[in-house]
């Protein structure tokens, strides 16, 4: 049976936010992880491209970044991009590249002046809206 929620403590939920901000006009990029699917800490990652409209990180720098979370005993979680210009939907290009069916994705859209934050289960190239609560 799937968990189709996820948990950002505050914290958490204003760094990424803020991250996501900082990377205007560019999409930002980054992994967050936690235990009980509550995601404790947010990697931001450098977006290699520097793309309004796709992201790139190398496989190194996320294997790194993996190995660092399973160092401190958390859990990849999800996997978190921004749309600086569109709404929080995977497109086609998020749904053929996301690397992991156990790992959600996260999309902030900053389309209006209030962001907006969704999370998505992908399986098979198809997605599926998850509860995302912020505490």
């Amino acid at each position: 049976m799937r968990n189709n929620k996820l948990t950002l403590i505050q914290v958490a939920h204003d760094e990424l936010l803020e991250h996501c901000r900082s990377e205007l006009p560019y999409e930002a990029c980054g992994i967050v992880s936690g235990v009980n699917n509550t995601v404790i800490s947010v990697w931001k990652l450098k977006n290699e491209i520097k793309s309004e409209k796709r992201y790139f990180v190398s496989k190194e720098t996320v294997q790194q970044i993996f190995s660092e979370i399973s160092c401190k005993g958390e859990d990849v979680l999800g996997i978190y991009h921004s749309h600086p210009k569109t709404s929080p939907v995977p497109s086609k290009f998020d749904l053929m590249n996301h690397p992991y069916q156990q790992v959600k994705m996260i999309i902030v859209s900053l389309k209006r002046k209030e962001p907006v934050i969704k999370c998505y289960e992908i399986v098979n190239q198809k997605f599926l809206e998850t509860t995302l609560i912020v505490n």
